[in-house]
């Protein structure tokens, strides 16, 4: 903020006041802070309590901050202490004044999985054509073993079979994969940066200079099941396919 005013600590302000009446003081610039966030650092200035009171026809101050030791337990502490002071004072913690930023990363979470289906979804195509083209490469074996005495049920279930041990791979090897990406995020980021001489994250805009990482084990549980799931379904149809071969038909031009 003193680099688009253009002031430096020494140097005189008008601060004015909106309102029925508008109010105008002076002001000093004592000192310039940086906080290191953008949003702070180009919003925020801070005037003594005194002059505050003043410009706001007040007799003190309306309003107490309290920190805690854990933040993550503010919204508990802030709903005990509402129920305390009987509804006569509101009480606001940090997640309800920040709410439109976890709103977005809500929305973001769940736009991510759909994002992540999707790709399983892919993937799981990726499982049919290649049943497909397994059963139409093996059409004469299928056959040989019909002649033979394996029954529509055997065929499907060796099809299926092996649709399931693509999709168990493909899921533990994913499952390994991310979970040991999300461990060590913050060392491939400052590989990166080092490399290529990029600031992935610059803290002065998304407030933070890591990606801090927690595994939920529900969500990693979740997505397998989903992927076990469509791997499961997408080997159906080869293996119906397969079962519904005609061993006259095939072997008629073997």
């Amino acid at each position: 903020m003193a680099d688009k005013l253009g002031v430096v600590a020494g140097d005189r302000l008008i601060l004015l006041l909106s309102g029925s009446i508008p109010e105008r003081r002076q002001f000093t610039v004592a000192g310039i802070f940086q906080t290191g966030m953008n949003e702070f650092d180009n919003n925020l200035a801070v005037i003594h309590m005194t002059d505050a009171l003043q410009l706001t026809k007040r007799e003190g101050p309306d309003g107490v901050t309290i920190k805690t030791i854990d933040a993550m337990q503010a919204p508990s502490i802030s709903r005990a202490a509402a129920l305390g002071l009987n509804g006569q004072f509101g009480v606001i913690d940090w997640t309800q004044r920040n709410r439109n930023f976890f709103f977005a990363l809500k929305t973001q979470k769940l736009v991510m999985f759909v994002i992540l289906s999707l790709i399983i979804a892919v993937a799981a195509f990726n499982i049919i054509a290649t049943l497909v083209m397994v059963v139409v490469d093996k059409q004469a074996d299928i056959a040989i073993l019909k002649t033979q005495g394996a029954t529509p049920r055997s065929i499907m279930k060796i099809f299926i079979v092996q649709g399931i041990i693509i999709g168990l791979t493909g899921m533990i090897l994913g499952d390994i994969l991310g979970i040991w990406l999300a461990h060590h995020i913050d060392s491939l980021i400052g590989l990166v940066e080092s490399t290529f001489a990029i600031k992935v994250l610059p803290c002065d805009v998304y407030m933070i200079c890591d990606f801090p990482t927690d595994i939920q084990w529900s969500d990693v549980a979740l997505i397998s099941l989903l992927a076990f799931a469509l791997c499961l379904t997408a080997t159906i149809y080869p293996a119906w396919r397969a079962a519904a071969t005609q061993p006259a038909e095939t072997l008629r031009y073997e």
